[in-house]
């Protein structure tokens, strides 16, 4: 499954409901409110992407140290890369699901469902051409 065409516009659909949802935010708040949320929400943020960055770089290491590969601490770690983001796009959207990205219980959760729909294993290289012979000439050239 490729999703790289449909990004760019996933990602313009997504800006366009922030924009709605922010205007609609400020007739209800007034703009200082709204302004106040924003920045609240970002910082917020922004101090779970640090302390939870930290947390899951020493779980990877953790796991190379142990001698084995560390899938879920790298979801994880790909989940708050996306959560760091998503915050920096301005918005209460994109704010609310950087949090979901962020927060551990529903990261684990995102993670766990990746790891069981998304992620599909595939096979070795060396398995699948185990019986590759590649026929060829060659000289040396000096």
């Amino acid at each position: 499954m490729n999703i790289r065409p449909g990004l760019p516009l996933a990602m313009l659909g997504l800006l366009v409901l922030e924009l709605y949802l922010q205007v609609k935010l400020i007739g209800a708040l007034g703009w200082l409110a709204t302004f106040a949320l924003l920045i609240g929400a970002g910082m917020a943020g922004l101090a779970l992407l640090r302390a939870q960055g930290g947390l899951l770089w020493l779980d990877i290491q953790r796991g190379l140290a142990q001698g084995e590969l560390p899938t879920r601490p790298l979801v994880e770690g790909a989940l708050v890369a996306a959560g760091g983001a998503l915050l920096v796009m301005p918005g209460l959207l994109s704010d609310a699901l950087a949090l979901l990205c962020l927060i551990p219980v529903s990261r684990r959760w995102l993670a766990s469902f990746l790891l069981k729909n998304a992620i599909t294993p595939r096979p070795a290289a060396a398995e699948s051409d185990s019986n590759l012979v590649i026929d060829g000439e060659y000289r040396r050239e000096r």
